[in-house]
């Protein structure tokens, strides 16, 4: 399979449903997709932290802390809502995740998902691969439609999310703040196409 930038992806081995290892050859780079655990929390911090603190990607003023993300995991692993992690070398240098779209139960095949890699490993082709993971995940799931709600500046995310076949479904226009101005939020939209 190809990424976006055309790096040379070989998926060489299946180690279980849900771990996968990836050689992106074009960086050297051994890649393995696979299902968070409760050690990889420090480095998904980190993400999260550094994201919050640096891009209108996350509409957080304020970083969370080591007990905030344990209860969003534990939230996750309770309501059976995949984390996948991407590591290289020992370390997750990005996540994946989704849960449901809304909490009334007529959108329990709706999912809003949430994909973020580490400052230095983006363009690598690596949050290609945690999609595709999630994707095949939520089709297992029989999930209908995945929801992406990108802050409207963010062109790489919206660019990103086309090449994987999501659509454009919408733009809320000044509906977050933050960094001392107004942020417009575009929905896109997968169709999963499950019954």
């Amino acid at each position: 399979m190809k990424n976006p930038k055309n790096h040379c992806i070989i998926k060489p081995l299946k180690l279980n449903k849900h771990s996968n290892v990836y050689i992106i050859m074009s960086q050297h780079l051994p890649v393995e997709i696979r299902t968070a655990t409760i050690s990889d929390l420090p480095d998904i911090l980190y993400i999260i932290n550094h994201t919050i603190t640096t891009s209108s990607s996350d509409y957080r003023y304020d970083t969370i802390n080591m007990e905030e993300l344990e209860r969003w995991y534990n939230r996750h692993k309770i309501h059976e809502n995949p984390v996948f992690v991407a590591a290289t070398n020992n370390l997750v240098v990005g996540y994946a995740t989704y849960s449901q779209f809304r909490e009334r139960i007529g959108f329990q095949y709706s999912v809003e998902h949430s994909i973020y890699c580490h400052h230095d490993y983006q363009g690598k082709g690596i949050g290609r691969l945690l999609m595709n993971e999630l994707i095949a995940y939520a089709k297992e799931q029989k999930i209908h439609t995945m929801v992406a709600c990108i802050d409207s500046d963010n062109t790489n995310s919206i660019a990103f999310h086309k090449k994987l076949g999501f659509q454009q479904a919408g733009q809320m226009k000044e509906i977050g703040y933050k960094f001392g101005r107004y942020l417009d939020m575009t929905f896109m939209q997968l169709m999963l196409n499950n019954n």
